[in-house]
């Protein structure tokens, strides 16, 4: 998984775009033998460090699972988060997505799978306290049949979260 480092900003007609610096995400991105296959990015900044990055995005092989992925240097280097699969679940991680609040808070949601069907079980919500160096214990905010889970912060009031699904 590469970030492009592309900013575009608008200013009305006139558009102007920043210089890419196509870093690696994830360790085996440049690898030929990695057979990972990460797909289905999310990215999010901070609105209060505008150099705190992060990326979740789901792998299908091996096997399913959620990965994070944080900057704390604007996408130039990127270090890997333990996303944490509460006990019971199995380890089916599945559709993640990314938001920070307006605090700066960076929040992680998550859906798991269960059964021979892949069937969600359950949304899960995490936060990182520490500019996304680790994430807290998840927290359970739905039940079964969530698909197509997404995160959103409000702009204007810190803890505030908004998810959607079908």
């Amino acid at each position: 998984l590469l970030a492009l480092g592309a900013t575009v900003l608008f200013a009305g007609e006139r558009q102007i775009e920043g210089k890419s610096n196509d870093a690696a995400v994830n360790a085996g991105a440049r690898d030929p033998g990695d057979i990972s296959a990460n797909n289905s990015p999310s990215l999010a900044q901070n609105p209060k460090n505008s150099d705190e990055l992060a990326v979740s995005n789901r792998v299908d092989s091996p096997d399913y699972t959620c990965v994070l992925n944080t900057s704390r240097d604007h996408g130039r280097s990127w270090s890997a988060v333990q996303v944490k699969i509460p006990p019971g679940e199995g380890r089916k991680c599945f559709a993640p997505d990314v938001a920070y609040g307006a605090d700066g808070t960076l929040y992680m949601s998550y859906v798991t799978l269960r059964g021979n069907g892949n069937v969600p079980a359950r949304v899960w919500v995490a936060r990182s306290m520490d500019k996304g160096k680790t994430l807290s214990a998840p927290v359970g905010v739905s039940g079964r049949l969530a698909f197509q889970v997404r995160l959103t912060a409000d702009p204007d009031r810190p803890k505030r979260l908004y998810l959607t699904w079908l």
